[in-house]
């Protein structure tokens, strides 16, 4: 490489250093240089450790899930095959060992691999050209081609209107629904409204009274203990004959269809993370059905 290439590159970085470290004296009050001081917080002393750690091939089942199945599988293996097809490419050399460094690291989240992106979609692409060069069945492929970009362009336009959490969805059924009225929300473990270990009053109703229980027994007992002939539970698993005594059940929400109840299988949905609320009304005891009758 000549010389004025590589004088291009060092001052083009020392400009962006700089006016980075401009914008956080800016917002900081101070000067400071941010990389050092991300480093030492979180590989020095460690303190990412403290939202969760993760074992180093996480990143490989975070993108599989993330991306879809079976897609997601197939970018996999032309991701390898490209890296294997470019090994001498610049960007190979640019991801893998950003990669093996985010991996080493005990706290794990997709979102830090996203300056590898572009790289991704590079090597990815050597792998899809050299196999298509190499598939003879080109039926099959162009089957399968059509196939993924339906379910691809379907997803797509699904992400496109949802909310990036499915906390968000019921955070405005809860807005809706508790319009005009009051209702109690038994929460086990930590309250609706707590999301990432942050406050989230973004659709929160002033309405809506959330009472935190440690789990679900303890739900059962605070039940039990006070007379609601009304009251409302926050589910955050899956079983289809919970139940509480004294109280009638109704789910009004749930982060899936009905319908998926029949399609347990493995049980599935048991490991399945999921938000569902139930409204729980008092049964009436014969002698409260006979009152009735008299009045």
């Amino acid at each position: 490489m000549q010389l004025k290439y590589i004088l291009v590159l060092i001052v083009s970085a020392a400009v962006a250093i700089a006016f980075c470290m401009y914008l956080d004296y800016r917002f900081y009050g101070e000067f400071v240089f941010t990389p050092v001081n991300y480093y030492i917080a979180n590989i020095i002393e460690n303190k990412a450790a403290n939202w969760g750690t993760d074992p180093w091939w996480s990143y490989f089942r975070y993108f599989t899930l993330s991306a879809v199945p079976p897609i997601s599988i197939l970018l996999l293996v032309f991701f390898f095959i490209g890296v294997y097809k470019g090994h001498k490419s610049i960007f190979t050399w640019c991801i893998i060992p950003f990669i093996i460094g985010h991996s080493i690291i005990g706290h794990k989240e997709l979102r830090f691999l996203f300056p590898m992106v572009f790289c991704f979609i590079y090597i990815t692409a050597i792998g899809i050209e050299y196999s298509l060069n190499r598939i003879k069945y080109k039926g099959i492929l162009r089957f399968t081609s059509v196939f993924l970009i339906v379910v691809n362009c379907v997803l797509l336009s699904f992400m496109m209107i949802a909310p990036a959490k499915e906390e968000v969805r019921c955070y405005k059924f809860l807005y809706d629904y508790s319009s005009g009225k009051e209702i109690v929300l038994l929460c086990s473990r930590k309250d609706i409204y707590d999301l990432a270990e942050l406050r989230v009053n973004f659709y929160k109703s002033p309405t809506v009274k959330c009472i935190v229980l440690k789990d679900d027994n303890e739900v059962s007992d605070y039940l039990k203990t006070n007379n609601f002939d009304s009251i409302f539970v926050l589910e955050r698993t899956f079983s289809i004959n919970k139940s509480y005594s004294g109280y009638e059940s109704k789910t009004i929400y749930s982060s899936y269809p009905a319908w998926i109840t029949h399609l347990n299988f493995n049980n599935w949905l048991s490991r399945a993370g999921m938000l569902e609320i139930n409204e729980l009304k008092k049964k009436l005891l014969p002698r409260d059905i006979v009152n009735q009758k008299d009045y």
